[in-house]
């Protein structure tokens, strides 16, 4: 009986060995991508607020309308401590 079963089973054709690795080169190409746009999104935000911070003090004007990105985290952050 068991060689009855096993004749009559399904035979699964052996997976193709090049199919894995195009899938994973394929994973890695979208990670690096990912990464490289992460990378440049942080940068550019860097440099924002860089640039923000040293236009600021420039003008008594800009500073009372817009202040500086780091007056504005130690407020948030002394708000945030007395709550």
């Amino acid at each position: 009986m068991t060689a009855d079963v096993e004749a009559n089973m399904m035979k699964v054709p052996p997976s193709d060995p090049g199919i894995a690795p195009a899938i994973a080169n394929q994973r890695w190409k979208r990670l690096r991508t990912a990464v490289a746009v992460l990378a440049t999104q942080i940068a550019v935000l860097l440099l924002f607020l860089a640039f923000w911070e040293h236009a600021a003090p420039a003008s008594s004007a800009a500073a009372f309308m817009f202040g500086s990105p780091s007056a504005i985290a130690g407020f948030l952050g002394e708000t945030r401590a007395s709550v």
